[in-house]
C-alpha cells in the first residue's frame, strides 16, 4: 500500500440521515488532494472521521498502511497524522513560539504530553524542541512574532501559526480543514506557499476547502463530494469542466467554468 492517507468505503448516518456514504479517496506523499462540495456535502464529518473525532458506521481510514482505530483522536499525534480546524484553534494566553512547540510536544514519548508535564524534562529536550520551533517559525517569516502573544496576532498569522504547530508534530498526513475560511485576500499566497511547503516536505495533504481559486491553483487530484458521496474526481482541469461539478456545487444557471475559478 502507498504511503499518505487511503480512505475505503467510508460511511456514516445519524439516526435516519446518511451524512457519508461509501466514501473511498487518497492523499498519497508529496501531493496535495483537494475535497470540495457544497455546504451539507459531508466535508467536515469526514474530516472528524479521519482525525478520530467521530466513529465511522463502516470502511477503514488507513496511514502509510497502518490502519488507525476508529474514533480516537488522541492517537492520531502518533500515527503522525495532523489536522487543523475551520475555526482558528490556537492556545491564547501563550506566546507563539510555545505555541508552536506544543506541536512539538505533542509527538515526543509517542503524544503523552502529560508525561513530559509531569515527568523529570531534560534541559536537552527543551532545547531541541524549542530550537525545532523557532527553526519553523524562521521558515514561514514569523520569527519576529516568537515572543508575541498569539491572540495579538492579525488572523491570518494565527492560522499561520496553527498550521506551523501542526508542522512541528512532524506529520506524515495532514487534514486541512478549509484553511482559508475568514482569510483576508492577502493572505491567500502565504497560506498556498504553507500548504505547498507540506507537500514538498513529502507530507500527504487531504485540502477540504470551500477557496475555488486556492483548491485549483495548487492541487493534484480534486475529488467532490455531493449529498454523502463522491460525486467524481480527477485532475483540476477535469472537475472544473464536468457540468455535474457546476451544476451541484453552483446549482443550474449561467455559471461558466472561469467563474468557477476566480
Amino acid at each position: 500500500m502507498s504511503a499518505g492517507l487511503q480512505i475505503s468505503g467510508v460511511s456514516k448516518a445519524y439516526g435516519g440521515l446518511q451524512v457519508l456514504r461509501d466514501v473511498t479517496l487518497r492523499a498519497p506523499a508529496g501531493s496535495i488532494t483537494a475535497v470540495i462540495g457544497p455546504n451539507g456535502a459531508g466535508k467536515s464529518t469526514l474530516a472528524n472521521v479521519i482525525s478520530g473525532f467521530v466513529t465511522q458506521d463502516a470502511g477503514t481510514v488507513v496511514v502509510n498502511g497502518a490502519t488507525l482505530p476508529p474514533g480516537r483522536a488522541m492517537t492520531r499525534a502518533a500515527r503522525r497524522l495532523g489536522r487543523t480546524f475551520q475555526n482558528l484553534e490556537v492556545f491564547t494566553g501563550m506566546t507563539v513560539l510555545q505555541n508552536v512547540a506544543m506541536g512539538a510536544y505533542s509527538r515526543q514519548r509517542g503524544g503523552h504530553l502529560a508525561d513530559l508535564v509531569r515527568g523529570p524534562r531534560s534541559r536537552r529536550d527543551e532545547r531541541e524542541v524549542h530550537e525545532a520551533a523557532r527553526a519553523l517559525l524562521d521558515r514561514f517569516g514569523l520569527e519576529g512574532r516568537a515572543d508575541s502573544l498569539v491572540e495579538s496576532l492579525p488572523f491570518g498569522e494565527a492560522k499561520l501559526v496553527e498550521m506551523v504547530r501542526v508542522l512541528a508534530m512532524e506529520p506524515e498526513v495532514v487534514v486541512l480543514d478549509e484553511p482559508a475560511a475568514g482569510l483576508p485576500p492577502a493572505s491567500a499566497l502565504p497560506l498556498a506557499q504553507t500548504i505547498a511547503g507540506m507537500a514538498a516536505d513529502g507530507i500527504g495533504v487531504l485540502l477540504i476547502e470551500h477557496n475555488m481559486k486556492l483548491v485549483m491553483s495548487i492541487s493534484e487530484h480534486v475529488v467532490v463530494l455531493d449529498q454523502g458521496q463522491v460525486l467524481t474526481e480527477g485532475t483540476p482541469t477535469q472537475v472544473q469542466q464536468d457540468a455535474r461539478v457546476i451544476e451541484a456545487y453552483l446549482g443550474p444557471g449561467p455559471m461558466t467554468t472561469e467563474e468557477l475559478t476566480r
